[in-house]
C-alpha cells in the first residue's frame, strides 16, 4: 500500500512539474549567453511560525535576451503560491514597463532564517523591484510593502500586517505600503489565565488602526491599491496606467467565482463526511484541523468575493489541490473509496491532459504519462 501511494503523490510532483515548466526551458544546450544582467536586492517584510515579523531578503535579476523564463532558488525552502506570486510579479512589470515579457530571463532569490518561505504577499514587492530593473530605476531604500499582485495589477489583501509593520520599522524603513482596505486589522493575541492546577491559553483578536500605530513608531503607513500606486512612492515615478491599463484587465464573471467557491465548498462538506467515519483518532483529530483551516479560508473567500473577484478566484485555485487530496484522504481511510480507484482516477486525468496537450502541439508521449498501466 505504502508503494501505492509514493507512486501516487511521484506523479502529482510529476504533472504540477509539467505545469510549471516553461516549454522554452525544455531542451535548450549550455548556458545562457545574456548580453546584459541587472540585479537588486530587495527585503519584504514577513511572519515567521512563531508570530513575529521578519524581513526576508530577496534578490531580484532580469537578463536580456531571454525567453520569458523565471528562475526561482529559496533557502531553505519555499510553497508554490510564492514561486506563483514571482511570476505573476514579472509579468505584470513587463507590461507596466511597455516591454515584452518573452525577451527576457527573471530570476528570484530568496533567503530566509523561517523554515518555510510561503505565501503571495511579497508579490507586490517583486513586482516593483522587476520593474525598476526593466526601467532602470532606483528604489527609495526607505519604502518597503507588503500584498499580493493579482493579475489585473491590483495590490491584494494579505494577513500579519502588524507584525510585518513591525519588522519594517524595527529594520529602519520610514514608509510601509499596505493594500487598499486593510488600515483597520485584527490581530491575534494570547492571553493567558492562571489558575492553581495550570494556566489557560486563548488567542483573542484585538483590532488596531496601522496608520495610528505606525505614526507611534515612526513609520508612515500608507493604503495603495495597485502597483502604479506603489510604483509612485518607491521612485516618485507616474506612470500613466491609461496606457497599459487594457492588457492588464482581468475580468472573472461572478459566476465563474461562484462556481469554484461551490465546489470547494461541496468537496468540504463531504470531506467533513468521510472524517467523521474514520476509526484512527489520530488521523481523525488532524483531518479535522486541516479541513476547519480550509473551510475558514473558504469562508473568508466567500466574504470577499464580490469586492475581490480576481484575488478569490486565484486564492479559490490556490486551495484546490488541498482540497481535492484531504477529500480523497478521508476517502480512503474511511474505507469509502479504494486506492485502485484513486490511481485510475489520476491515470483517466494525466491521459486527458497529453491528449489536449497533443492537440495543442505538445510532443508529450501519452504512454509516459500513464504511470499505471
Amino acid at each position: 500500500m505504502h508503494g501505492y501511494r509514493y507512486a501516487a503523490i511521484a506523479s502529482l510532483v510529476i504533472l504540477l512539474a509539467l505545469t510549471l515548466i516553461p516549454a522554452t526551458a525544455i531542451g535548450d544546450s549550455g548556458l545562457p549567453n545574456y548580453s546584459y544582467v541587472r540585479s537588486i536586492t530587495i527585503y519584504a517584510p514577513a511572519v515567521s511560525g512563531s508570530g513575529e515579523g521578519v524581513l526576508s531578503k530577496t534578490t531580484l535579476i532580469v537578463a536580456y535576451p531571454g525567453s520569458g523564463r523565471v528562475f526561482f532558488s529559496a533557502l531553505p525552502y519555499t510553497e508554490l503560491d510564492t514561486q506563483g506570486a514571482a511570476r505573476i510579479a514579472a509579468y505584470i512589470a513587463s507590461l507596466v514597463a511597455g516591454v515584452s515579457f518573452n525577451n527576457y530571463d527573471y530570476y528570484v532569490i530568496t533567503e530566509s532564517n523561517v523554515p518555510i518561505i510561503g505565501g503571495p504577499s511579497s508579490g507586490g514587492l517583486m513586482c516593483v523591484g522587476f520593474l525598476s530593473l526593466l526601467m532602470n530605476k532606483t528604489l527609495n531604500p526607505s519604502v518597503t510593502m507588503t500584498g499580493m499582485i493579482n493579475p489585473d495589477g491590483t495590490i491584494g489583501p494579505v494577513g500579519g500586517l502588524k507584525e510585518k509593520l513591525d519588522a519594517a520599522a524595527s529594520n529602519g524603513f520610514k514608509t510601509f505600503l499596505i493594500p487598499k482596505g486593510q488600515r483597520y486589522y485584527q490581530y491575534p493575541v494570547i492571553q493567558e489565565t492562571r489558575l492553581p492546577w495550570g494556566v489557560i491559553r486563548r488567542t483573542v483578536y484585538q483590532s488596531i488602526d496601522l496608520v495610528e500605530y505606525g505614526r507611534s513608531i515612526n513609520v508612515s503607513v500608507i493604503e495603495v491599491g495597485s502597483i502604479f500606486d506603489a510604483i509612485t512612492y518607491f521612485t516618485g515615478m507616474d506612470i500613466n496606467a491609461s496606457s497599459v491599463i487594457e492588457p492588464l484587465q482581468v475580468s472573472i464573471p461572478g459566476e465563474v467565482v461562484d462556481s469554484l467557491l461551490n465546489n470547494l465548498s461541496a468537496m468540504v462538506q463531504d470531506t467533513y463526511s468521510s472524517v467523521n467515519k474514520v476509526y484512527d483518532y489520530y488521523y481523525k483529530r488532524t483531518l479535522q484541523t486541516v479541513i476547519n483551516n480550509l473551510n475558514n479560508t473558504l469562508s473568508s473567500l466567500y466574504s470577499i468575493k464580490d469586492k475581490y473577484p480576481v484575488y478569490a478566484f486565484v486564492q479559490g485555485l490556490s486551495i484546490y489541490p488541498s482540497v481535492v487530496y484531504y477529500n480523497l484522504f478521508s476517502k480512503v481511510l474511511s474505507n469509502t473509496l479504494s486506492i485502485d480507484s484513486i490511481l485510475g482516477t489520476v491515470n483517466t486525468t494525466l491521459t486527458s491532459i497529453g491528449v489536449r496537450l497533443n492537440s495543442i502541439g505538445g510532443s508529450l508521449d501519452l504512454d509516459e504519462l500513464i504511470l499505471f498501466s
